[in-house]
């Protein structure tokens, strides 16, 4: 919202200034060169070395005043216009638009190489025919809600100034890493039935001082891993991301969050149908889907899963991944309905046989 606001407000102070006038011009250019050398200057922060070559766009507006100066001067306004246009070109080159430089380092690199991230990596390798397991993280910094993905981890939250409102619903959301979660009736903490559901093993945080994390966790959490800056912990016994269960029931009255907390994932869903067709279709299933699948995974990526399928009769596929608008499935190419489970991810009853199950964003 604020740079929503900061662009609509220089866009209208801009559309104020008279390029025709040569006064106007000579203090835009001014106030561009000074404001362009304070930020080479100030381009130490966060960590990174100065660059000399971030001089560039403060020269270019020193550059610019000069020529601009002896353009009106000689009667000529079009090469006003070309060092303006000239001197945005340069400062982008050298500064991007949310403050950040781009002569500064990688900072998707640099991450990567973090011990803590290398640690993650090497704990989080899936079993073979499984989804990776998850890992949550809280009062470290921005970089982490960004980053993960780059490195092929799991995190439970990203940098969302835009939020999922049923993933708000049932597990909660922030808008950044630096922002305090705040607990749902489904997810009061790190021990819940809804942690477990979406395989989140290992927990990240801020060292506050020494090796005391910043966001406390239960006891029943285990430390692994700690340096300077952070401290992993690990909750010993999580799901599956993939789960068969035999046994389904539709969610109404009944489902509450202490019986949430009570139920064996691995022997029974709860269908919360996202509509009234969806509950027309899960109401059908009940009957339908009463057998032990095996499910392996074959590939797996943000926008694709591939998994083979075998049961002896129709059986419950419950994926711990968020039901969201866009996907589809199909079963050796027949379409399959994805139906809303465990109040947040998708299920689907497979039919009888040995068959590929692909489900594709």
């Amino acid at each position: 919202v604020f740079n929503l606001a900061l662009s609509l407000l220089v866009g209208l102070a801009a559309s104020q200034v008279d390029l025709r006038r040569s006064t106007v011009v000579r203090g835009v250019l001014v106030a561009a060169a000074a404001l362009l050398l304070l930020g080479s200057l100030g381009m130490t922060s966060g960590g990174e070395r100065w660059r000399v070559e971030t001089l560039l766009a403060a020269l270019a507006a020193v550059l610019a005043l000069v020529l601009q100066w002896r353009a009106l001067r000689a009667g000529r306004r079009w090469p006003v216009l070309l060092w303006l246009v000239l001197l945005i070109v340069v400062d982008y080159r050298c500064f991007n638009l949310n403050g950040r430089y781009n002569q500064g380092s990688n900072q998707a690199q640099r991450w990567q190489r973090e011990p803590a991230v290398a640690f993650l990596q090497q704990q989080l390798q899936p079993q073979p025919g499984q989804l990776p397991a998850r890992f949550h993280v809280q009062g470290t910094s921005i970089v982490w809600d960004n980053m993960p993905m780059t490195a092929g981890l799991h995190s439970t939250q990203g940098y969302s100034p835009i939020r999922y409102r049923l993933y708000d619903d049932w597990y909660g959301s922030r808008q950044h890493v630096l922002t305090p979660m705040e607990a749902r009736p489904f997810n009061t903490g790190p021990e819940s039935a809804m942690n477990a559901l979406l395989g989140v093993e290992y927990w990240v945080s801020g060292v506050a001082q020494g090796p005391a994390p910043a966001v406390p966790f239960p006891p029943s959490l285990t430390p692994v891993y700690a340096d300077a800056h952070l401290a992993v912990w690990r909750k010993p016994a999580v799901l599956p991301r993939v789960l068969t269960p035999v046994q389904a029931q539709l969610a109404g009255s009944a489902l509450t969050p202490e019986a949430f907390e009570r139920t064996d994932f691995r022997e029974q869903l709860w269908l919360t149908p996202r509509d009234a067709v969806d509950g027309v279709l899960a109401q059908r299933a009940l009957a339908q889907c009463t057998q032990r699948l095996q499910a392996t995974v074959q590939r797996h990526a943000p926008s694709r899963l591939v998994l083979d399928v075998k049961a002896e009769g129709a059986g419950w596929l419950v994926l711990s991944e968020l039901d969201f608008p866009g996907w589809e499935a199909q079963a050796d190419g027949a379409p399959l309905a994805i139906l809303r489970a465990n109040g947040m991810f998708r299920a689907l009853c497979v039919p009888a046989g040995t068959q590929r199950v692909e489900l594709r964003f």
